[in-house]
């Protein structure tokens, strides 16, 4: 799981805490955080992490768990911005997993600096 924070955090400059946090009104409907959840959920969902673990991990609620779940697959298809952030993420994720232990623990261990953080304008 912390990998997965580490690669979302690596891959488009978000923490983890800035979109797993209980916010007030309009803030928790911010479309990048809304996308950084997604990303989030199908990764802890495909570790075998249950609903009720995730839910305890973001603050949300299940039945919101469930809908960000079944509403990946089709973002990936139609959304260009959702579609970079997922793929760069995966990126990361496979890089982190194929790396000895002892340079997960160094923060420069993974640098890409061609990737534009402007997502809107890659489709």
């Amino acid at each position: 799981m912390e990998q997965i924070k580490k690669a979302i955090s690596q891959a488009t400059g978000f923490y983890f805490w800035q979109y797993s946090e209980s916010m007030q009104g309009e803030a928790s409907r911010v479309e990048d955080y809304v996308y950084l959840r997604m990303i989030f959920v199908h990764h802890c969902n495909e570790i075998g992490l249950g609903h009720k673990e995730i839910t305890e991990l973001i603050n949300r609620k299940r039945c919101d768990i469930i809908h960000l779940l079944k509403r990946y697959k089709d973002l990936i298809m139609t959304c260009g911005k959702f579609r970079v952030m997922a793929y760069h993420t995966n990126w990361y994720l496979d890089r982190l997993r194929e790396m000895p232990q002892e340079a997960k623990q160094s923060p420069q261990a993974i640098v890409l600096p061609f990737i534009e953080r402007k997502y809107d304008r890659i489709y």
